[in-house]
Parts: C-alpha cells; structure tokens; sequence
C-alpha cells in the first residue's frame, strides 16, 4: 500500500471497530430497560422496519428479518471479512 491508502484503510477500520462496539454499547442499554431484553429490542426494531411502506422501502422491509438478526459475532466477522477483502483487492491493484 502506499502511505495514503495505508493511513486511509487504518482510518476505516478503526472506524468499523469503534463504532460497531459503541453500537453494542447502544443496544445493550435499550436491551437492559426496565421490561425489555435483547429479544424484544429486536422483536421491535424487525416490527419497525416490516410496517414502513413498501413501495418506498422496499429493501428494508424485504429484509427486516435479516436486518435485526441477534447474530453481533457473525456481523462484526462478516465487516472483518468485508475489510480485509477489499485491502486485498487493492493491494493486487498496485
């Protein structure tokens, strides 16, 4: 890599790292509530995005069910796996 693509991909990653974890952060303070859990965080987020009207979202509604899956390690993996392949698309690239 060059310094720059170097500085930008630590840049990204560090981003995808910290967010993801302030995003659990997040939901586990909705999740620990009084009389909620991570079921029905979930069970009303997959809720939210079935009702919205499909022929203006029509992906997110296709998708509510994946979108709200309670699977944090395989998404973090899926992110990681998603970074690395790109590194090694650019890396070949020059």
């Amino acid at each position: 890599f060059s310094r720059k693509e170097a500085a930008r991909a630590a840049y990204h990653a560090n981003n995808f790292v910290t967010e993801f974890a302030a995003d659990e952060a997040r939901f586990a303070a909705f999740a620990s509530a009084p009389g909620s859990n991570r079921r029905k965080v979930f069970a009303q987020a997959r809720q939210a995005f079935k009702t919205l009207p499909r022929e203006e979202y029509p992906t997110l509604v296709e998708l509510a069910d994946d979108l709200t899956a309670d699977d944090q390690d395989g998404l973090f993996q899926f992110g990681i796996d998603l970074l690395l392949r790109g590194l090694e698309a650019l890396a070949k690239r020059g």
